[in-house]
Formats: C-alpha cells, structure tokens, sequence
C-alpha cells in the first residue's frame, strides 16, 4: 500500500498528478459523516505512484514491467459535500472547469490549496452505505432521486418530453437513485402514483441517462484485492462509493 506524506506547505511541483477526493457531510442523527472522516485526513498529502511514460510504445504497455514504469508524486485534496441536491448541482459541475471552482471551506483547520488550473487529474466521490466490503460503483443516473436531503427537500422535477418520459419509463431509469446518506429509504419517499420525475435537469439535456465509468474498474479491484481488500463491483448512483 502506499505512504502518505503529512501535509506540507511546501509548492506543488508542475508534473504533480493533482487529484480531488470529496465526503459527503453530516445526515440524519450523525453530525460527521463516516464518509468525510474516511478522506479528510488525506487532505494536502502527497503520494506517489507508479505511471506509464508516455514515450512507451503501446505494444510495450500491455506488459508493462515495473522497469518500463516511472515515479510519479500525486497530491490530494479533500472536500467535503453537504447530502443536499443544491449543494451537488450547484458545486460538482464546478470540479470539472479549467480552473475548477471549489466552495469555500469551512473547516479553519484545513488549509485552502488553490485548484490546478489545467484541472484535476482525477476526481473521486466516497459516500457510505451499508455494511460489507467496498464497494465501487459503474452506473451513475441521470433521474430517479425520490428521497428527500437532510434538509427535507426533494430533488427538482425534470420535464421531459412525451417520448423521452416513456422511454425513461421504459427503461427502468425512475427508480431510486438517491444520495448515499444511509437513511432509510422508506422515509421521506414520495408516493410511487404519479410522481413527477426527479434528478439532473437544466444544464443536462445532452447527457444520456446513464453514464458508465470509463475507468478500468476490473483492474482496479484486482489490484486493490492483491493488497488485501476485499471489494465488489455495484452499480449505483454515483461514481464511487466506499463502505464502512
């Protein structure tokens, strides 16, 4: 498993992999979220990992000795997300500019790092769910968000067209796809008649329904199992999900 430095105030160098890990925040009766403890003691740490040179020819990468693999220093930032609609709509979009946008942060004892300004290179989501191993999610959807946020609102009605809504209907897509907060999903559930049809609206017009991962997710686990933890493939809502 890889060392992680302690944070540093120390400049970032130029060839740095930046990556962003985000935590969902307080829901229910709990006022931290296990998902955000997981993740924010990796804030403003650095790693490194072995990555494949871009001068390697692709023949040579499907068999990638360790002697054809370079160095590379990865630097972390965490953030953790309010379990609001809102607050996802209005501050995910805003990881994926260039620059990225990051909300203020709250917590004085963390110190601010100015996004790269090239963008993220890798961008992961941890939230909680149920007990078992980690699990990592494939399939994000666009609609089905039933339940209400800590904050007791619903996610906003999406108005689709007669033939878009019977294909979604057609295709299973309405069914709850809800933050993972780890609260009941019976509670704050609307009634399954005539329910208006929730989740990612304006501004997603243009995405498909649902979006896969383009991650090598098969390698990924094997890797994580060679070392010891034991994971499974799920397919949910969001990109990634860890279980405590």
């Amino acid at each position: 498993m890889p060392s992680f430095s302690s944070q540093t105030s120390e400049p970032i160098e130029p060839d740095t992999l930046r990556v962003l890990i985000t935590g969902f925040g307080p829901f229910s009766g709990y006022t931290q979220n296990p998902s955000w403890l997981a993740v924010r003691r990796l804030h403003n740490t650095t790693t490194t990992v072995k990555t494949q040179s871009a001068s390697t020819p692709p023949t040579l990468l499907r068999s990638a000795s360790q002697d054809l693999l370079s160095t590379r220093r990865v630097h972390i930032t965490t953030l953790e997300v309010p379990v609001t609609y809102q607050a996802v709509l209005s501050t995910v979009p805003g990881f994926h500019t260039r620059p990225p946008t990051l909300p203020p942060v709250d917590d004085a004892t963390l110190v601010s790092i100015p996004p790269p300004t090239e963008g993220y290179d890798f961008i992961f989501h941890v939230g909680v769910a149920g007990r078992g191993p980690i699990r990592v999610e494939t399939l994000a959807h666009k609609l089905g968000y039933r339940m209400k946020d800590v904050e007791g609102q619903y996610a906003p009605i999406v108005h689709l067209s007669d033939e878009d809504e019977k294909n979604v209907l057609v295709s299973g897509n309405t069914q709850s796809n809800d933050l993972r907060i780890g609260v009941d999903r019976d509670e704050g559930v609307e009634p399954s008649n005539h329910e208006p049809i929730r989740g990612f609206g304006k501004g997603y017009e243009g995405f498909a329904n649902s979006l896969c991962t383009d991650l090598d997710v098969s390698r990924l686990i094997a890797h994580l199992k060679e070392s010891g933890i034991e994971m499974r493939v799920t397919f949910c809502v969001t990109s990634f999900t860890i279980v405590l």
